[in-house]
C-alpha cells in the first residue's frame, strides 16, 4: 500500500513539474539575459568625408542638429560634421579615444521587448526555440543617417536549453536547434 501511495505521489509530482518552457518564463529569461529595454546607438564619424556626404543628404542640418565645415582645407584637422547644442541631448558616453578621432556615439532609439509570439519545443522538451518581437521607440532625428525599419516590429529568435536547475538561454546555439 505504501509503495502504491509513493508511486502516485511521484507521478503527481512529475506531472506537475512540467519541463515545457512557458511564454511567461521565456519572456522573463529574455528580459534578464538581453537586458531590455536597450538603447540603439550608432557612431557618427565627424572627421570622415564619406560620412559627411551621407549626412548632407539628410534634414539634420536644416533641423539644426549639425553643421558642416564646407571650407575645410587639406591639412585642416576640424571635423567635417559639427554638432549644435540641439544635438547634445542625443549624445551617449563616447570613449576618449573615439572622441580624439572625431567619433561621437549617438542615440538612435530605445529598443523594448514586445511579446513572445511562439515557443517551439525540441529534443524531447530539452531545448526550445522562442520567437519574440522588439519595438523601436523614442526615435531620434539621427535615425535619418541609418534608414531602416524603425516604425515596425522585428522578430527575433532565442534558443533555450533545459538544465537541472531550469531553463537557460544559449548564447551560441548548437546543432540541436537546427
Amino acid at each position: 500500500m505504501k509503495n502504491l501511495l509513493l508511486i502516485v505521489v511521484c507521478i503527481v509530482f512529475v506531472g506537475c513539474s512540467s519541463k515545457e518552457l512557458s511564454r511567461e518564463k521565456a519572456l522573463e529569461l529574455i528580459v534578464q539575459s538581453k537586458k531590455y529595454p536597450q538603447v540603439y546607438d550608432k557612431d557618427i564619424f565627424a572627421g570622415d568625408p564619406e560620412h559627411a556626404e551621407k549626412a548632407s543628404k539628410t534634414n539634420l542640418e536644416k533641423l539644426g542638429y549639425i553643421t558642416f565645415n564646407r571650407q575645410r582645407k587639406f591639412l585642416d584637422d576640424r571635423p567635417y560634421i559639427e554638432f549644435t547644442p540641439k544635438a547634445k541631448p542625443f549624445f551617449l558616453e563616447t570613449p576618449k579615444s573615439d572622441q580624439e578621432n572625431q567619433v561621437q556615439k549617438i542615440k538612435i532609439s530605445d529598443v523594448v521587448l514586445g511579446e513572445v509570439t511562439g515557443v517551439k519545443m525540441l529534443n524531447e522538451n530539452k531545448s526550445a526555440v522562442v520567437e519574440y518581437t522588439i519595438k523601436y521607440i523614442n526615435i531620434t532625428p539621427f535615425v535619418e543617417l541609418y534608414p531602416g525599419k524603425f516604425t515596425q516590429t522585428d522578430t527575433i529568435k532565442a534558443y533555450f536549453s533545459l538544465f537541472d536547475d531550469g531553463w537557460r538561454i544559449e548564447n551560441k546555439p548548437g546543432s540541436e536547434f537546427m
